[in-house]
C-alpha cells in the first residue's frame, strides 16, 4: 500500500487551511501507528503463544526409544529365562 502525496496542492493554502491540514495529517499518524502498534502486540503475543507451545509439545514428546530406556533404567522390564518363555508371553498379549 503505497500512497504518493501531492506536495503542490499546499503551495497556494493559507496559513489557517495549512494548520488544519497539519492537526488532519497528525490525527491520521497518531491513529495508524496506534493500529500497527495494535497489530504488531497482537502478532507478538501470537509468536510467544507459539513457541512456547510447540516448546512444551518438544519436551512433552518422548520416542519409545526414550521410554524404554527409562522403564529399563527403572528396572521396569520383563524377565524371561529364555526366547520361547518370551514368545509366548508376547503372543498371549495380542
Amino acid at each position: 500500500m503505497q500512497t504518493t502525496i501531492d506536495y503542490q496542492k499546499y503551495d497556494n493554502m493559507s496559513k489557517k487551511s495549512l494548520f488544519n491540514a497539519l492537526l488532519s495529517a497528525e490525527k491520521k499518524y497518531d491513529t495508524m501507528r496506534e493500529n500497527l502498534e495494535k497489530k504488531i502486540k497482537a502478532q507478538r503475543e501470537l509468536v510467544s503463544f507459539l513457541r512456547e507451545k510447540i516448546t512444551l509439545s518438544i519436551n512433552e514428546k518422548k520416542s519409545n526409544l526414550d521410554i524404554a530406556i527409562e522403564q529399563f533404567n527403572n528396572g521396569d522390564v520383563y524377565k524371561y529365562n529364555s526366547y520361547d518363555e518370551y514368545e509366548k508371553d508376547m503372543n498371549n498379549e495380542v
